[in-house]
């Protein structure tokens, strides 16, 4: 429970915005005599919005203070408390000071909004935290849970089939792709335009098309909203709040009838909420499996809203004052409506209850596998192709711009047209090997590498990698390679660049050493988040002591073979 309250959730952004429409609400039903009026309304809205800043600032000095390090070290939850206490107590006391301010009419003292507001956030910030926190880990196992069934999915033959479908009309959209964008170069080599347009081309096949492929590979894992409502429809709402909301109903009562009589209302309003919590969460299955869940925690809701009705008629038994007694009956079943549901929805995610991963499966449908399995063999698919267009493609292109210009340069037109045919013979063996892999020793790998770049820098490398290497990793060790040589070469202006390879139990290390320069306002591209997919925080680039740079790349070696 303390990890679940006190940690990251114990103060964040998202709780924060929760709260924001119950404190809204708040506003108008407690100090309605105020703001419930047709001149008053707006100044109820900037009383609230105001008010809440205050609050908001509280709890945000808190998460860079006493709750610093909440994330490492989760904070007692009687701090995490305090905290709530002192900002909505401080939201309180600033709408004391707004009521006197406007010269509004006011029924409550400033110490009394303040006691009461105080209560309300000793509650309702450590229970948004909870409930924040058991979403939180529900949506990571869940995920997790996922990508299990993905696995298992993926190993049919049933999921081979449509896989393949998706892979085929993938490749063939960026085929489709990429011959337009060699369909725009002028037909003539001898044209001026041809060159302006083949480095055009070039910039475009590694970047905007790579960029854009990237972008569309994601995969959604998603706990939505949908997803809690199933799962909190078992059982929509929860016990515990009701002692602590009637307690400090009671309390808050004392403020306006005589102590004895004050426990009379609140007790009434508990026992309807019992009673209403015992035969929602009995019938509730039921129910769901005729209205669908929705309407059941809707339906729940009400039943536990109408304690505000119970508490109104209770009232009249003690001669509560009208105005009063209207305010806190709103507030009342606003409050039961609310904390009781929330809870019975943080119920409904927690991990630590036997039947938590009855829900996590139940939540999780044949759809939701199958989906996923070919969102993630798209992104998957779609960044390989982004990673080879940009690398591969984009250094076969650049190489081949620069062979074009002296080609052109030198009159020799026939070896630009040659030159320009190998590039898109290379591009379309490149999309082809994506779904049929020509795999190759590493060293040879290295050399092909090199011949691409011959007259133009000199690539030697080294390698120690068996040919018992995955497919996956020997394309991550092509994609990276080529990606650190075209760099040197194209921004570095380097001529001799050494590649070395070496290969153990646990790692692949791959270090591409240059003698180029180093550009210090280079940002970072496309180039730079393939190597964080990749080796995320296990590569760098840096400066040689004595010229040139050398980029280090760090892979996990998987020697299990490719799904």
């Amino acid at each position: 429970m303390r990890s679940a309250i006190g940690g990251r959730w114990a103060v964040s952004l998202p709780g924060y915005l929760l709260a924001a429409p119950f404190s809204l609400v708040l506003i108008f039903t407690t100090v309605s005599e105020a703001f419930w009026t047709r001149d008053g309304w707006l100044l109820g809205l900037l009383a609230g919005v105001s008010s809440y800043l205050v609050a908001g600032a509280v709890l945000w000095l808190a998460s860079v203070s006493v709750l610093r390090n909440r994330n490492s070290h989760p904070a007692p939850i009687w701090l995490v408390a305090a905290v709530g206490a002192a900002a909505w107590g401080l939201r309180s006391t600033y709408i004391a000071w707004f009521i006197a301010a406007a010269g509004l009419p006011n029924t409550a003292s400033p110490l009394a909004r303040t006691l009461s507001g105080s209560m309300v956030g000793a509650i309702l910030v450590p229970g948004v935290a909870w409930v924040l926190a058991n979403i939180s880990e529900f949506r990571r196992e869940r995920r997790d849970l996922l990508g299990q069934l993905v696995e298992r999915e993926v190993q049919t033959e049933n999921a081979q089939a449509y896989l393949d479908v998706m892979r085929t009309a993938v490749v063939t959209d960026v085929r489709r792709a990429v011959d337009q964008e060699f369909s725009q170069l002028p037909d003539n080599p001898a044209d001026q335009a041809f060159v302006p347009a083949i480095d055009k081309l070039s910039r475009r096949m590694s970047g905007d098309l790579p960029r854009a492929l990237w972008q569309d590979a994601r995969v959604d894992s998603r706990l939505r909203v949908a997803h809690v409502v199933a799962l909190a429809a078992h059982r929509p709402l929860a016990l515990w709040p009701i002692p602590i909301l009637a307690l400090t109903a009671a309390v808050f009562m004392t403020r306006l009838v005589p102590v004895l009589q004050a426990p009379i209302a609140p007790i009434a309003t508990a026992a309807w909420a019992v009673v209403t919590v015992l035969l929602a969460n009995r019938w509730s299955p039921t129910i769901a499996s005729r209205l669908g869940p929705t309407p059941t925690v809707v339906l729940a809701g009400i039943g536990m809203a109408m304690s505000g009705l119970v508490f109104y008629l209770a009232a009249g038994l003690i001669a509560l004052a009208p105005t009063p007694r209207l305010t806190v009956s709103i507030v009342l079943g606003l409050e039961f409506a609310f904390f009781c549901v929330g809870a019975a929805v943080g119920r409904a995610v927690s991990l630590d209850r036997r039947q938590a991963r009855e829900y996590l499966r139940e939540s999780i449908s044949a759809a939701d596998v199958r989906n996923a399995v070919l969102a993630e063999e798209e992104a998957r698919l779609r960044r390989e192709l982004a990673t080879s267009l940009h690398g591969t493609v984009g250094a076969n292109l650049t190489a081949a711009s620069m062979r074009l210009r002296r080609a052109i340069d030198t009159g020799d037109t026939q070896v630009a047209l040659e030159a320009l045919h190998e590039a898109r013979r290379m591009v379309a063996l490149e999309l082809s090997d994506r779904t049929t892999l020509r795999q190759t020793d590493v060293s040879e790998l290295i050399d092909q590498i090199a011949q691409a770049w011959r007259g133009f820098a000199t690539v030697t490398g080294t390698s120690n990698c068996d040919s018992s290497l995955p497919p996956a990793a020997y394309r991550t060790i092509n994609d990276v390679v080529t990606e650190g040589i075209r760099n040197a070469i194209r921004h570095g202006q380097a001529t001799q660049i050494q590649v070395d390879i070496t290969q153990d139990d646990d790692e692949i290390v791959i270090t591409v050493s240059d003698d180029g320069t180093q550009s210090a306002t280079s940002s970072p591209g496309l180039g730079t988040r393939i190597f964080d997919t990749v080796a995320e925080g296990r590569w760098s680039r840096t400066p040689s002591p004595e010229g040139g740079s050398t980029l280090t790349v760090v892979l996990a070696h998987v020697s299990a073979p490719e799904r």
